[in-house]
């Protein structure tokens, strides 16, 4: 049911706006960015009743490859981006605060009268959003201004735009937090130094003509 709706009401706008979808998963590519629109269902819908929100997503190849240290998927998933927020938070009269915002399509919804609301959250909140977010000094400002606690995978990805960003002192301390977490943190947390260390290597040499 919630695949048919987004095809009728929203997979049209989105195409127009340059988005491309495998399943309820949208990909746009701007500004060397993947831009991520997600549409998930209640695990508690039924097949006669749908309830679904909408993830957003950006995602930097930079932040992957210091991160994974591997080539980017050739589809982008809401889980794998950085920033990646649900939309009640863009909905929220309090920055950042965690409330979820739920739509419900049965069988006798008006469909038009639906649609016609999601097109105007997605190109009024999530569109504008994450154009937002297309740089990296506009996510590290949405995160200090947004979120007292982060994931500790957030916490890495956060650290790699730090370190994007000249600001190592910062970017030490979250990798430094995340890597007392466990062994298996702390080995992440290892590769990404190295990673980052070596991409630092390289800005540096074709600073100097290298």
């Amino acid at each position: 049911m919630l695949i048919g709706f987004v095809q009728t009401y929203t997979a049209p706008l989105l195409k127009r706006h340059g988005f491309k979808k495998k399943d309820l998963t949208w990909n746009r590519s701007k500004d060397g960015l993947i831009q991520v629109i997600n549409f998930q269902p209640s695990r508690f819908s039924r097949d006669d009743e749908i309830s679904f929100t909408i993830n957003l997503g950006e995602f930097n190849p930079f932040i992957w490859r210091n991160c994974w240290a591997k080539e980017s998927p050739k589809f982008i998933r809401e889980e794998d981006c950085f920033p990646r927020i649900r939309i009640g938070q863009l909905l929220s009269s309090t920055p950042g605060e965690a409330v979820d915002q739920w739509w419900t399509c049965h069988e006798s919804t008006n469909g038009e009268v639906l649609g016609s609301e999601i097109n105007k959250v997605l190109e009024e909140k999530c569109l504008k959003f994450l154009d937002d977010m297309l740089n990296c000094e506009q996510v590290a400002r949405f995160y200090s201004s947004h979120f007292n606690h982060l994931m500790p995978i957030e916490k890495i990805y956060l650290a790699i735009t730090k370190s994007c960003l000249g600001d190592i002192h910062s970017s030490h301390d979250l990798l430094d937090e995340v890597g007392t977490i466990s062994v298996a943190w702390a080995n992440r947390v290892e590769q990404v130094r190295s990673q980052l260390r070596s991409e630092n290597g390289h800005i540096s040499q074709r600073g100097n003509g290298g």
